[in-house]
């Protein structure tokens, strides 16, 4: 799944879980969303197979 649409669908999961299970469940999916974000980026910035190009890897922040 593309990383935008996983994380879109995420937060509407977590927007979900908040209004209809309250702050715990919301909490969990939370918790979730952020596992899963850290993995994806560990894998861009890491991966050298990862299908982003190297000069956006390379990329700085100011």
């Amino acid at each position: 799944m593309d990383p935008v649409e996983e994380s879109v669908r995420d937060h509407r999961q977590i927007y979900n879980a908040v209004r209809d299970g309250g702050p715990d469940t919301g909490a969990a999916s939370m918790r979730e969303h952020i596992e899963r974000t850290s993995l994806q980026l560990r894998e861009i910035v890491f991966d050298p197979k990862c299908n982003i190009s190297s000069s956006a890897r390379q990329h700085e922040l100011p």
